[in-house]
């Protein structure tokens, strides 16, 4: 803008207070545009809810962790109420003891995860899970499947297998069904 004699701005006219007002108002929608679209691509593709990766690995890491420290009792607190009615805790040692798979093991990664609800009248909410033994050293991983059960708000192991009868879809419950 040019300056007047005097030395001032020249007084702002009508047009110019109308562009500004329509350029505030054009970046305050723009800025409100962007945050609704954010907000629905949360709400649609993030994965919200109990059968989320966040929710259902910490057991399973917690479980290799203590199966990697020979905690079978400890793996078997893990378990649910119908796995406790399944599984011993006999059961649980000979799978720690009787597997290499959890030597220097320091968690999960998890590859699938497929809701099954209605499975049991204790636990209604359950899930099949397919993941893989991770490892500190980063040697080839041990595929596992478990199937969880969601019980005052935690999962909990219903069943758990390791290694090749985990890959090869032999797990008690199907792992093709779709996510």
């Amino acid at each position: 803008m040019a300056m007047t004699e005097q030395g001032r701005l020249p007084e702002p006219t009508a047009s110019n207070e109308v562009q500004r007002t329509l350029s505030l108002s054009l970046m305050g929608g723009s800025i409100a545009f962007i945050a609704l679209l954010l907000a629905v691509v949360w709400a649609f593709a993030v994965p919200h809810g109990p059968y989320t990766p966040r929710r259902v690995q910490p057991v399973l890491d917690l479980a290799i962790r203590r199966a990697a420290a020979g905690d079978a009792l400890g793996v078997h607190g893990l378990y649910s109420n119908a796995g406790l009615r399944q599984t011993t805790l006999d059961s649980v040692d000979a799978l720690i003891f009787g597997n290499d798979a959890f030597a220097d093991a320091i968690g999960v990664r998890i590859e699938r995860i497929v809701p099954i609800d209605g499975l049991d009248a204790l636990a209604p909410r359950a899930a099949i899970v397919r993941a893989f033994i991770r490892y500190g050293d980063g040697r080839a991983t041990f595929p596992i499947a478990a199937t969880l059960d969601l019980e005052d708000d935690v999962w909990r192991i219903r069943d758990l297998t390791v290694g090749a009868a985990a890959s090869d879809g032999s797990s008690p419950l199907p792992l093709e069904v779709a996510p």
